[in-house]
């Protein structure tokens, strides 16, 4: 069982049903944290709580969509009525409307990419600060990718991600940016980088054999480096970190979590 360092503590995730949102869910209650989860569809919600409850962990949801400011208030909201306040927040939504080319990327992919990516993370960090105020401060972690260091092609799967990568990379350089501002506030603001993850966000595209067949392409020695796909869970402990008070130092911030495979791009 984990330390407790979120006893005490509110935690409002997005995009928390299933992958990384959801093991980060399951860390940060048994770490003690009152947790609220939301994703898109009632069925998902549903089956998380079941699911975490069954282990014998708090944690609570409702549907929302990161996008739309009536559900954002609507979160906020639960939470605060539910548990007081909110201490800290995993913005975990996110999209990837296109594969391949940038060059057949039309005006709706774009727009939903840096809607969902980019702009509704600045708009949901605008809409806590109030909240956070009022509580002495506050935490929040963005969910980017390890494709900002330049792996546009979805770690060796063929799986083209470049508006997805680009939408993130804008993502890191506003976090950035808005930590400047928050940190006087004693609001810190990080990002994690998840590297190739055991996720249905990777539809089954990275298996062992594939991530191996890319370390030879690159010339990589893989008894060097991780060389496997990472777990969920793994990416949760890197979250949870950033979130709690072991990094009350570090805000603005993109940790990447990604088994040396960032690194490889440089050798």
């Amino acid at each position: 069982m984990p330390i407790e360092r979120f006893l005490g503590r509110v935690a409002l995730l997005t995009g928390a049903t299933q992958g990384i949102g959801l093991a980060t869910a399951r860390r940060l209650a048994q770490e003690g944290c009152k947790v609220v989860i939301s994703s898109r569809k009632q069925e998902n919600v549903d089956e998380a709580i079941q699911t975490l409850n069954k282990e014998g962990l708090q944690v609570s949801g409702l549907v929302g969509n990161q996008r739309v400011r009536e559900d954002r208030k609507k979160l906020l909201e639960y939470t605060c009525e539910k548990y007081g306040g909110i201490d800290c927040v995993f913005m975990s939504a996110g999209v990837s409307p296109h594969q391949g080319s940038l060059l057949t990327v039309n005006e709706d992919q774009f727009s939903r990419a840096f809607d969902t990516n980019v702009k509704a993370n600045f708009q949901f960090i605008q809409d806590l600060l109030p909240v956070f105020k009022e509580r002495g401060g506050g935490s929040i972690v963005a969910n980017a990718t390890a494709g900002v260091y330049g792996v546009t092609q979805l770690f060796g799967t063929g799986k083209n991600l470049f508006l997805y990568s680009i939408s993130k990379t804008a993502l890191v350089a506003m976090i950035q940016h808005v930590s400047r501002d928050c940190f006087n506030e004693n609001i810190r603001v990080n990002v994690v980088a998840p590297g190739p993850v055991d996720t249905r966000f990777l539809s089954g595209g990275v298996d062992e054999s594939n991530f191996t067949t890319y370390w030879n392409v690159a010339g990589v020695d893989k008894e060097d480096l991780a060389a496997r796909v990472g777990r969920p869970e793994e990416i949760a402990s890197t979250v949870a970190y950033l979130l709690s008070d072991d990094a009350s130092y570090l805000t603005g911030n993109c940790l990447i979590t990604a088994g040396g495979f960032v690194l490889s791009r440089c050798l």
